[in-house]
């Protein structure tokens, strides 16, 4: 009857129009929040491994070191996890709290055996150090070559690359950083306090940890 028939028009109209203005945004509203979710575990997990990175440093390096934590140059738009300087060289080093087996395949950074799609570390890392080199040397006047490092802080992962380079870049676990920053031979620094001074004037002392 016409009556049954309006009624399931009713009923259908009323099922569309309860997808579309609840159902719908109500799953756009929990992915929204399972993203963000994701993002701040992430923000906050590289916050951690930044922690232990620069704890160690404190601790660990003699009083002649200098380190910085969260440098950003004015003209960089991120900022650098840490900076070191000694007699023996400046380090910049990126930090990443992630798990997993960390080797080197065709030029590629693989963790677990897969290569990281979201970001290129090993192009991260050789960018913040050139970054900090161009900016000291414009700014000192002198020639600087910086020692980019990417460091793996989390306890589950496992890099066993030695000390060579990769695409211009250091890459080791956090038990191996205090023994490279001490015996490496690189780039004399003529005057590491002209080095620490000149980052003070473009980042202010909050940013100095020892």
């Amino acid at each position: 009857s016409w009556k049954f028939l309006y009624n399931r028009e009713l009923s259908v109209t009323s099922a569309f129009y309860f997808i579309c203005f609840f159902v719908f945004p109500v799953a756009g509203l929990l992915y929204f929040f399972k993203k963000t979710d994701t993002k701040v575990l992430k923000y906050q997990s590289g916050l951690r491994g930044q922690s232990n990175v620069v704890n160690l440093l404190r601790i660990h390096l003699p009083d002649s070191y200098s380190v910085f934590a969260g440098l950003q140059l004015p003209f960089m738009r991120g900022d650098i996890d840490c900076v070191v300087i000694g007699q023996n060289g400046v380090f910049v080093i990126e930090v990443k709290n992630i798990r997993g087996v960390v080797s080197i395949q065709d030029e590629k950074l693989l963790i677990g055996g897969k290569e990281n799609t979201y970001k290129n570390f090993l192009n991260q890392s050789f960018a913040s150090g050139r970054a900090t080199q161009q900016y000291l040397n414009k700014r000192l006047k002198q020639q600087f070559q910086v020692v980019p490092i990417l460091v793996f802080s989390h306890p589950q992962s496992y890099v066993n690359l030695g000390f060579r380079k990769y695409k211009g870049v250091h890459v080791m676990h956090i038990s191996s950083l205090i023994k490279f920053i001490k015996t490496n031979k690189g780039t004399t620094v003529i005057d590491p306090f002209k080095v620490q001074l000149e980052l003070t004037r473009a980042v202010g002392e909050e940013n100095i940890i020892n």
